[in-house]
């Protein structure tokens, strides 16, 4: 948790800060500056920098060495002394860490805004035998758990608690020892104390150091969930040690990107005998899991919820989130997987931590690859269900894995293929498009169906109604009790090879969802699949879609219906990029396959390329698919998608396709305005693909 000199924009998924870690500790490692690199990517090697790159390659020493030179050169450094503030607690300073990391309230990355700007911050000095004290949370939920256990501190001082949380949080904060009173964040304004502390700073007036800081459990289940949740556990579990996962967190965490790893290496632990794995996942990053893994996602509605369940657990085994801090809170055994560069929770070195008695950790030993942590997870669980050591598989020399190389994260490995099946007399070969809106998805398609062994579906409802079965089969009362994963697989595997009636032997199917499915894809068709991603710069995406309303301009669009009336074209690009637009939903989903080890079973077309050299992207397309050229006519494509086809996203001409393959020369930042194209305006990290 490191700064640089300055904050970064990661609303398109933290490339920015992606490319400028690997580019500085690629530097740090081989001692080579690339003047022109540093140039392009508007870097300033300055002390910080080379602080940051030191730590981020397990140099801890020359970290805490460039942390003096900066204490000396810039005293008055907020983020120098932040930084500063980490490194005292990676050698053992508690108190003297949060003193300095308490100055990162002024440059505005550590913790939130006073509650008050008259009731009095406590400073410890204060009697506050008899007050009202507001612990006021801020930060994340994990930071909120983590730092609800300062309470029984400020209670045995005899002061009255008030504990502000998240309204998610609340009702686990009402059976947190020392607490009086729990709010939401939104009743601050009306709430009444005497002094407030906050939260993630609380360890400063208490004057607390790595020894005397608290670690005994201090949350709880509540009894009913509790009991509810261990019958279900249980009908699924019976004998079996009890296992949750799970491998990233909140997205909107800055340094999400570099906490989360592949889901994988949890995933296949299902297959040791004697264990049942629960995943924990929800919300953000989800998968399609193998049947042997108890996928909760869809039943834990509350942190309750989530609480009932680690209670009724043997382990959780998780990335940095706000589940480690849960499990930790109650006293279950937790196994936290850390990056290199670890939350300041976890800053002092070792594999215990002084904040959780239950709490192991794994941590990453270089910058990118998750290889180690996980192989040593592995083996210790393999340990713990009595495996002897000649079948103990992470223990045997494994084959090198298969790596992409230096154009994905470092530690990438491709997922595993399944064994390619003959295809059943009369069965067709299915094949998909997904990519990025407005990227030439539908133009493609239409190109290719004048192949007649290509049967092309530009708006097929085949993911969408797959997906939602695939989803609620589960939920059915029925099935809950009484679990057919046969018949789910059956009526899947029947979707997928009776949707489209054709005679032709390909069939293209096209919806941007399908990356969010490889695994399961895979799993029922018995192959490795296949998938075209058409791409293109973000900003002509959002002029695109920009362009499309300026067309109709009495219409209302999705994006102005979604905002509400008085939109600009700077909230509509927002709301197309956002996590919940088209392009935004498209963009996460090929980063999630990518760093799923998939991206051997795409192929990356830019949309550029294919409006302005065609035959050498069809050429590509074929080899990819394995099929025999054809020669197409670019000056002749036929619209095969229904014209109220833009009615979903009520924008005419959504997937109109132009009947000759040409780029148009049209300028997206005269369409968006220099403000809003600079602010999309980024490198491109399928460039080096297509």
């Amino acid at each position: 948790m490191l700064l640089g000199p300055s904050r970064f924009n990661l609303d398109m998924g933290g490339i920015e800060l992606d490319e400028y870690l690997s580019t500085i500790v690629g530097m740090a490692e081989t001692g080579r500056i690339d003047e022109g690199v540093i140039e392009t990517l508007g870097i300033q090697l300055d002390p910080l920098d080379q602080q940051l790159a030191a730590n981020l390659r397990g140099d801890f020493e020359e970290g805490w060495r460039l942390s003096q030179l900066l204490e000396k050169e810039r005293p008055q450094d907020d983020r120098a002394a932040f930084n500063r503030g980490w490194m005292e607690m990676w050698r053992g300073n508690l108190l003297k860490g949060f003193e300095l990391i308490e100055r990162g309230r002024r440059a505005e990355v550590f913790g939130s805004k006073p509650p008050s700007k008259t009731v009095p911050r406590w400073n410890g000095e204060e009697n506050i035998s008899g007050k009202t004290v507001l612990l006021n949370g801020e930060g994340g939920f994990g930071d909120e758990i983590a730092n609800a256990r300062f309470a029984k501190l400020l209670a045995k001082r005899g002061a009255r608690v008030i504990a502000s949380a998240h309204p998610g949080l609340v009702s686990l904060f009402e059976r947190v020892e020392g607490v009086a009173e729990v709010i939401p964040h939104s009743a601050l304004p009306d709430a009444a104390y005497d002094y407030w502390v906050p939260a993630m700073s609380a360890a400063l007036p208490l004057k607390l150091s790595y020894e005397t800081l608290p670690n005994e459990p201090y949350m709880a289940a509540d009894f009913h969930a509790e009991r509810a949740w261990g019958d279900v556990l249980d009908r699924q579990s019976t004998g079996k040690l009890k296992i949750g996962i799970r491998w990233s967190g909140n997205p909107k965490f800055e340094h999400e990107q570099h906490r989360k790893f592949p889901p994988e290496p949890l995933i296949v632990l299902s297959e040791l005998p004697g264990v049942a794995v629960f995943s924990l996942q929800r919300d953000h990053d989800i998968r399609d899991l193998p049947e042997r893994v108890i996928d909760l996602q869809h039943r834990l509605e509350t942190w309750e919820d989530t609480a009932a369940v680690i209670a009724n657990l043997d382990l959780v085994i998780t990335s940095c989130t706000a589940t480690a801090h849960l499990a930790g809170a109650m006293g279950k055994e937790v196994w936290v997987i850390t990056p290199i560069l670890p939350y300041y929770i976890w800053a002092k070195p070792g594999d215990t931590s002084p904040w959780y008695k239950t709490a192991r950790l794994f941590r990453q030993e270089a910058f990118g690859n998750w290889d180690a942590p996980l192989q040593k997870i592995r083996i210790e669980l393999e340990k713990r269900v009595g495996l002897p050591p000649r079948t103990r598989m992470a223990e045997q020399t494994p084959a090198p894995p298969q790596r992409l190389g230096p154009i994905v994260p470092p530690g990438m490995v491709l997922a595993p293929k399944p064994h390619a099946r003959k295809l059943k007399e009369g069965e067709k070969m299915m094949h998909f498009i997904a990519g990025l809106p407005r990227a030439g998805s539908t133009a493609l398609i239409s190109l290719l169906a004048q192949n007649p062994r290509f049967y092309g579906a530009p708006l097929s409802g085949l993911c969408g109604i797959f997906a939602g079965v695939y989803a609620n089969w589960d939920k059915n009362e029925s099935h809950i009790e009484m679990p057919n994963p046969d018949a789910k697989r059956r009526i899947l595997e029947a979707m997928l090879h009776n949707y489209h009636d054709t005679n032709r032997p390909i069939i293209l199917d096209k919806n941007r969802q399908w990356v969010m499915h490889i695994a399961l894809l895979e799993n029922l068709l018995k192959r490795p699949i296949k998938l075209i991603i058409p791409v293109r710069p973000i900003p002509e995406i959002l002029a695109s879609f920009e362009a499309l309303r300026r067309k109709t301009p009495v219409e209302l669009t999705i994006a102005d219906e979604g905002i509400g009336e008085g939109t600009t074209i700077a909230g509509r690009a927002q709301y197309f990029a956002g996590p919940g637009g088209a392009l935004g939903m498209a963009y996460n989903g090929l980063k999630d396959a990518v760093t799923a080890g998939y991206l051997d079973r795409m192929l990356f077309v830019d949309y550029n390329k294919l409006m302005s050299a065609p035959k050498m992207q069809l050429k590509r397309i074929y080899e990819f698919l394995e099929e025999p050229h054809f020669e197409h006519d670019f000056s002749n494509v036929e619209q095969i998608a229904t014209g109220d086809s833009w009615r979903a996203q009520k924008l005419h001409g959504l997937h109109d396709v132009r009947k000759e393959f040409k780029k148009e020369p049209k300028s997206a930042r005269e369409i968006l305005g220099g403000d809003v194209y600079a602010q999309y305006d980024q490198p491109e990290p399928w460039s080096i693909w297509t």
